[in-house]
């Protein structure tokens, strides 16, 4: 009588105890852990654009496109950071070409543009206005700009006239770090002088300035 009892008890616990949930199920549909899972692609559009916009350079932020159709338009939500170097194409000609391509394909706004190791000489004087007029620069924060594709800059006694275009002006109202260098600073004519509410950093070198430009 005492084993049937135990027997019984034991038979009504396994009923009355919850049921372990399965493993979960890898892409392949088999259980086994998390192997397979795409966890990374499980965060939300917002976490997503602020990991492309902390990779390192334009390649790569535009290559996540690739990974699959969930990356597909994320490129084109986050906040544009371009830096063109060396480091987007080995050929100045194809890095002013990849430029352009991406300033057509990216809406904005912009966070970086980092713009570098190519010469502002006067035949591109139009492409580079252009470049600054784009709308995906809307709302730039950060400019680093120096017109020369050399590891040091001339004398610009000596040099060819390398005048900034005004259009870089237009940043001012959202700039919050700018560097600017090999180049000649353009006149600042506007009235009132020119405002920058934001900016925190500022660095100039080998740059011609005039004294009523930097009082204005």
């Amino acid at each position: 009588m005492d084993d049937d009892a135990a027997a019984s008890a034991s038979k009504k616990r396994k009923r009355d105890e919850p049921e372990a949930p399965d493993p979960p199920t890898t892409r392949d549909g088999i259980g086994g852990g998390d192997e397979g899972l795409d966890l990374i692609s499980r965060l939300p559009d917002e976490l997503l654009g602020t990991i492309i916009s902390l990779l390192p350079g334009t390649k790569e932020a535009a290559r996540t496109a690739i990974l699959s159709s969930r990356w597909r338009h994320l490129w084109r939500t986050t906040p544009l950071s371009l830096v063109v170097d060396c480091g987007l194409s080995g050929q100045e000609r194809n890095r002013i070409a990849i430029v352009s391509k991406i300033l057509a394909a990216h809406p904005g706004p912009a966070h970086r543009l980092f713009l570098s190791d190519i010469r502002l000489s006067r035949d591109r004087y139009g492409k580079f206005n252009g470049w600054f007029r784009s709308p995906s620069l809307d709302g730039l924060e950060e400019l680093d700009f120096t017109s020369s594709g050399d590891t040091f800059c001339w004398d610009r006694r000596t040099r060819p006239p390398r005048p900034l275009p005004p259009s870089v002006l237009r940043f001012a109202p959202t700039l919050r770090a700018a560097s600017i260098g090999c180049c000649d600073f353009p006149e600042i004519n506007a009235a009132p002088a020119l405002v920058l509410p934001r900016l925190k950093q500022l660095s100039l070198y080998e740059v011609a300035i005039s004294e009523a430009a930097i009082h204005r």
